[in-house]
């Protein structure tokens, strides 16, 4: 009798640790139906029951204000070390992730397909950028180098310059409008402004007293905005006689990222400036006249917080809180007015700056710290780089008619 005893303990507790498993698994799935729930709920909420890009068939439609599914539509992994930058492609459906690993992967983001490989680079690649007409892109590494890619029909992806001129880590890249002039920013404390086809630095720009860790430029004005260790961001007209602008103080800790605000978010934050930019806009875009955004710069930092400064002025107008740890990247919307930004608390936040609150949390978005975020130029699709190796996509939630 003992042994059946012995057996029936056995199965006993075998049943127990299945029950406590059972139930972890079904408390998971409750949070993500509180989730979904919610989502469901808040796009009944929205205007026009939030119309946006979402994967209609496999099809990724174009995008105005859109927030995001709560779990991912694809993870790509093969990256040996941290992902450090993520871009899309502005033609192909395709995403760029560069890591530590020194090398830079290309991946199809709509079926979450590896492409390739580009090597070249000698230490951790820092960041990755496109031209707007995708005919090139650009890497930046702690190897001091600057590389262009050759993203053209008979390129074949080939690295077709590299350029040098940086005493130190080139932690952020950027193109200028047309592609012919690309702007980097490094440790040694510069930003410098190369000329693509002759692989030349036509400018070097001086004002920051520590590392400059990413440096973003508005599209129609040729405006360049820097953050640094320093705890500011610096405005830089780089054509002006004096370049630099104005400094922006008022973060506590070293600041990750910058980004120019949208149209939309222009429109939404300042009509009257918005409206007077627009008509003296001649050269307007596409939109006829339309002024391209640019009216506000946007910062996230270590201190947690993401601020909202008017790049005319310098003015702090409001700052976001809701990160629980260092703010890595924070992008607006092309088409639309809400800002995405992503943190080492590994959520994606979706932020309406009219009403200077957070709309849309995606927790628990990679298993370590989000070093980077992307949102794509023309669709409802965000991607996000991290700790964990990872690259993810995440597409605009449906519209739900409640």
């Amino acid at each position: 009798g003992a042994e059946t005893a012995g057996a029936g303990q056995g199965l006993l507790e075998k049943k127990w640790t299945s029950v406590v498993r059972l139930q972890r698994k079904v408390l998971e799935l409750e949070a993500k139906v509180g989730e979904l729930e919610a989502e469901r709920k808040m796009m009944g909420a929205l205007p026009n029951g939030g119309a946006a890009g979402v994967a209609v068939g496999g099809q990724l439609r174009s995008a105005e204000s859109f927030l995001l599914k709560a779990s991912a539509h694809q993870r790509m992994t093969g990256h040996r070390s941290p992902v450090t930058a993520v871009a899309f492609h502005p033609r192909f459906n395709l995403v760029a992730s560069a890591s530590e690993d020194a090398t830079v992967k290309l991946w199809d983001f709509e079926t979450g397909d590896f492409e390739r490989t580009l090597k070249g680079h000698t230490n951790a690649v820092q960041d990755v950028t496109f031209s707007e007409d995708g005919q090139l892109m650009a890497t930046c590494s702690a190897d001091l180098s600057i590389k262009l890619w050759d993203f053209s029909a008979a390129g074949k992806y080939a690295c077709v310059k590299t350029l040098m001129g940086h005493d130190h880590n080139v932690s952020g890249v950027a193109f200028f409008r047309g592609g012919s002039q690309l702007v980097s920013c490094s440790r040694d404390k510069t930003l410098k402004l190369w000329d693509t086809s002759s692989g030349f630095c036509v400018q070097t720009l001086v004002g920051h007293d520590e590392w400059v860790r990413k440096v973003a430029v508005h599209a129609e004005s040729g405006t360049l905005a820097s953050c640094s260790s320093d705890h500011t961001v610096i405005v830089w007209r780089p054509q002006a006689s004096e370049p630099l602008q104005c400094t922006l103080r008022g973060h506590e800790h070293v600041v990750e990222c910058v980004a120019f605000s949208s149209a939309a978010a222009d429109r939404a934050l300042a009509p009257r400036l918005e409206a007077a930019a627009a008509s003296v806009s001649q050269n307007g875009d596409a939109a006829g006249g339309r002024r391209s955004g640019g009216l506000h710069v946007v910062s996230g930092s270590r201190d947690r917080t993401i601020k909202v400064w008017q790049a005319a002025t310098g003015a702090c107008l409001f700052t976001l809180t809701g990160h629980d740890n260092w703010v890595r990247s924070v992008s607006f919307q092309p088409n639309g007015k809400y800002l995405v930004s992503a943190s080492e608390d590994k959520s994606v936040r979706m932020w309406d700056l009219q009403q200077q609150r957070c709309l849309r949390t995606v927790s628990g978005a990679h298993e370590h710290f989000i070093t980077c975020l992307a949102v794509h130029p023309g669709l409802g699709l965000v991607a996000t780089g991290s700790v964990d190796q990872a690259v993810a996509t995440w597409v605009a939630a449906p519209t739900v008619d409640l």
